[in-house]
């Protein structure tokens, strides 16, 4: 594709439709990756995990796997976040984060509302990386974690 001839009108419009369009995808591929682990369609199919599946069948790096899985938990626990993963308000490094404290708490036998959960992902919206580090550990009473 040759882009040094086009306008810088065009492509800036061009790349704005693009990331609409990931960010569009990004969801979509989260809820199919939810019921791929729900039916273990990986183990129908031979590998032992989904993050086997994700990086040996179809090429994503350990940490997109890992990220992608992440985040498609999250999802399936909040479905109405689809909008805000669409909008790119939140992404899948925070969503990350927040499952990874999810996890963490749920091995110290601590749970956490659906709402409460929300709540903190509205606060985390837009925060850069070491905002939405120190609100989680705030909000969670945990140590602040790194991706």
């Amino acid at each position: 594709m040759e882009l040094k001839n086009i306008s810088n009108q065009e492509l800036q419009m061009r790349i704005e439709n693009l990331v609409r369009s990931e960010r569009k995808m990004m969801h979509v591929i989260l809820q199919h990756i939810i019921e791929f682990e729900d039916r273990r369609l990986y183990a129908v199919l031979g590998y032992d995990s989904m993050f086997s599946y994700l990086t040996c069948a179809l090429g994503y790096s350990e940490s997109g796997a890992y990220r992608r899985i992440q985040s498609a938990r999250l999802l399936k626990r909040l479905p109405e976040i689809a909008n805000k993963i669409e909008s790119g308000t939140l992404n899948l490094s925070k969503l990350t984060q927040v499952q990874k404290c999810l996890t963490q708490l749920k091995k110290q036998n601590k749970s956490v509302t659906p709402q409460l959960t929300k709540e903190i992902l509205n606060k985390i919206e837009l925060t850069n990386g070491l905002e939405t580090q120190k609100i989680l550990a705030f909000e969670f009473d945990l140590p602040v974690l790194t991706q």
